[in-house]
């Protein structure tokens, strides 16, 4: 992005399961490069989303004097599936002299 003459100090990522961005979710551990990389795009991790989802995300631009507008939504990105999680313990729903 244009930083008309004030570099840009940082950018910002906040994320989504919606589109149009309902209530989204500031990325608080994210990992950026100092500078673009290749075609002029930057690279970062968003960790700690949900697994097998669709996420949608938002990038703003930082500088001293402040942020600008954040992007348009991204296209969607599915995480991949994970394991299940551990299921609770087993309680019993039936008794009687030969079952449980």
């Amino acid at each position: 992005p244009d930083d008309f003459g004030i570099p840009i100090s940082k950018f910002e990522i906040q994320w989504s399961r919606f589109p149009m961005m309902f209530n989204p979710v500031p990325v608080k551990d994210l990992v950026h490069a100092d500078a673009p990389g290749e075609a002029g795009w930057y690279e970062a991790t968003v960790r700690h989303l949900e697994a097998g989802a669709d996420h949608f995300f938002q990038v703003r631009a930082v500088n001293e004097l402040g942020c600008s507008e954040w992007s348009d939504s991204s296209k969607k990105a599915t995480t991949k599936p994970d394991r299940p999680q551990r299921p609770r313990a087993v309680r019993s729903t039936l008794q009687t002299a030969t079952t449980l």
